[in-house]
């Protein structure tokens, strides 16, 4: 296979009786094979070395499709951005409510049943200005976040940036570039601070030394809890605006 080939592949396998999409990519600097989980679609993803070949790769899946299975069995269902479904939003459960009329306004309403987000426009295009809602929502809140931490730390970052990042809720660039998943959106405000600190911080040290979570300890940011919540509900975040 030759080098620009490598660069990934995307394959089907079976996995306990069920198709299982699977993402190979090839890494120059990977020294083993690194298995996870897409929450998102319930595939799995491999990173690689450059000179494992796909059938390797394959045969080293199935050699993990156990932990695979106890894995995807975790997943919650899919929950789709449509009229009548429910998404966190700030942590917080909000009813999507296609609403007739209005133009083309999003709005959040409190009702008796709890908040709810009332989108106009045609009910085709609900999910697609639902998600970019969201997106300015979560670049909003990332973006005061940032400033807030950044005057903190006396660091300037190059620009913020929010994405539908899959593997890391956030990261730094040596240029002090920072990436941001807009599902942090989702999670309870304090989560998506402490994330913003978190990139800030490494804009000083781009690592995760003992000198990083002394920095990161002198923000006003509940690092323990933030972190906790993640491990436990992180993952969930992404089965939302997926179609189900």
């Amino acid at each position: 296979m030759s080098a620009t080939r490598r660069a990934a592949a995307r394959v089907q396998i079976e996995i306990a009786g069920s198709k299982v999409p699977l993402a190979v990519n090839w890494h120059p600097r990977a020294r083993r094979f690194t298995l996870s989980l897409d929450p998102a679609t319930g595939g799995a993803r491999l990173s690689v070395p450059q000179d494992a070949d796909l059938d390797a790769a394959i045969a080293f899946l199935k050699r993990h499709e156990g932990w695979l299975s106890r894995q995807r069995a975790k997943l919650a269902e899919p929950v789709a951005f449509r009229d009548g479904a429910r998404i966190p939003l700030r942590g917080e459960p909000h009813l999507i409510c296609h609403w007739r009329g209005c133009g083309r306004r999003i709005v959040m309403v409190g009702e008796g049943d709890g908040p709810v987000i009332r989108v106009a426009g045609p009910p085709d295009m609900l999910a697609i200005r639902l998600r970019r809602w969201l997106m300015a929502e979560a670049r909003r809140d990332l973006s005061a976040a940032v400033a807030r931490h950044a005057a903190h730390f006396s660091v300037r970052p190059a620009r913020v940036v929010v994405r539908d990042q899959r593997t890391r809720w956030g990261s730094c660039s040596t240029n002090a570039a920072l990436s941001f998943s807009w599902r942090l959106i989702l999670a309870p405000s304090f989560v998506l601070d402490y994330v913003a600190a978190h990139e800030v911080a490494h804009i000083l040290e781009m690592n995760h030394g003992p000198g990083f979570w002394k920095l990161l300890g002198g923000a006003e940011v509940e690092v323990s809890r933030a972190r906790n919540w993640l491990a436990r509900h992180g993952q969930n975040l992404h089965r939302y605006g997926v179609a189900g």
